[in-house]
């Protein structure tokens, strides 16, 4: 049975990077978006800045939505907690820094949805772990590694000697790894 987190995590995240593409849309086909709506400042108006933010945002939903579908793949994930600590410290630094945010509603929402997220996978990896908790039916990965293509255990005991890629590999060089060049 699966944990718990598992779908609600993959929910949240899937949210998260549709309201990242959401942002996207906004930026490429709203030019005052950012600006009237995000930004307060007019410094650097340049429609170059909205593209960067969106490719940005199209970027971050990607990786968020391959992040909800590969849930347990641990260097996804690390490359996902990145990229929301990278995207709260560009709020943080816009917000009290550089003072070129205001910290309302508009940029409040997904600096909370991101923090949630980062705390939550956190969580989710480091601490629940919840792929130790699942127990594992015998019968299924029997009959999962039974399929065609595999071979039983008392054939592999038979032909133990044979290499199994006498095309790509010599016996004779089996030892030093050298690539066979008939």
């Amino acid at each position: 049975m699966a944990h718990w987190s598992d779908y609600s995590l993959r929910g949240w995240l899937s949210f998260l990077a549709f309201m990242h593409i959401g942002l996207c849309l906004r930026s490429f086909f709203d030019p005052n978006f950012l600006f009237g709506k995000i930004f307060h400042t007019n410094i650097h108006k340049e429609t170059v800045f909205i593209r960067y933010f969106g490719c940005y945002s199209i970027s971050q939903a990607f990786i968020l939505i391959q992040s909800a579908i590969h849930l347990y793949v641990l260097p996804l994930q690390t490359i996902t907690i990145f990229l929301l600590i990278l995207f709260i410290i560009l709020i943080l630094l816009e917000s009290f820094y550089y003072c070129t945010l205001d910290f309302y509603g508009g940029t409040l929402l997904p600096f909370m949805m991101s923090i949630i997220s980062l705390i939550w996978l956190i969580l989710f990896h480091f601490v629940w772990k919840p792929w130790l908790r699942v127990e594992i039916n015998e019968d299924i990965v029997k009959s999962g590694l039974l399929h065609s293509g595999h071979q039983s255990h008392h054939h592999n005991k038979r032909n133990k000697s044979q290499h199994r890629y006498p095309d790509r590999m010599s016996s004779s060089n089996h030892k030093y790894g050298k690539i066979h060049s008939d």
